[in-house]
């Protein structure tokens, strides 16, 4: 079998982690395991250079920094022979219990609007009726993982503690993702996707 197509080719290194998962209950309460199995995650070294060239307002689209939003940073990675996108809080002031209270809420979050939503199409599926328009949440093979310090060696990253999502289109002939996370711009909806 011929090796992957990467959408980028930074330097990479492989991390050891434990993962936990999330499963929603028919009543919608959250329950989280962490597994004892350890899997490995290579993740971009050179995403410093990336965020610091991109704040130079320079082309970072070669390394392993893929942006940051007004909470977290995105860097580069790949898991099972697949790219994600791993995400950290960009305060590198936070400490590691924030880090992984805010981490594990939103992955919490994540799986329950993925949940939602799909129970959402269940009920309109069975009633006949028309659901609104295909979207999604990024939920299925995401991850909320925590390094091994002790086998990893070195970590080129501020915090041990991460979510991993598949990665969605993102190089520089793509077109932009929309990100809906709702806002508090009151008013009419502008677009399609909030109309």
């Amino acid at each position: 079998m011929p090796p992957p197509q990467w959408t980028r080719n930074p330097p990479m290194q492989k991390y050891t982690f434990t993962r936990s998962t999330a499963v929603v209950l028919d009543d919608g309460e959250v329950v989280l395991t962490t597994s004892e199995e350890k899997e490995n995650i290579e993740i971009a070294t050179d995403w410093i250079n990336g965020e610091a060239a991109s704040k130079e307002n320079k082309t970072c689209s070669t390394t392993g920094y893929i942006g940051c939003g007004a909470s977290k940073r995105a860097i580069y990675a790949r898991f099972n022979g697949r790219e994600y996108v791993l995400t950290q809080n960009s305060d590198e002031q936070t400490t590691r219990d924030e880090v992984k209270k805010n981490l594990t809420g939103e992955y919490e979050l994540l799986a329950l609007c993925h949940w939602f939503k799909r129970k959402f199409d269940e009920h309109t599926a069975a009633q006949g009726l028309k659901t609104i328009p295909k979207f999604y949440f990024n939920y299925p093979n995401s991850i909320l993982g925590s390094l091994d310090l002790l086998t990893s060696g070195s970590i080129h990253l501020p915090f041990e503690d991460f979510i991993a999502t598949p990665l969605l289109p993102c190089g520089p002939i793509d077109p932009e993702v929309r990100k809906f996370s709702g806002n508090d711009i009151f008013g009419e909806a502008s677009d399609d996707m909030t109309k």
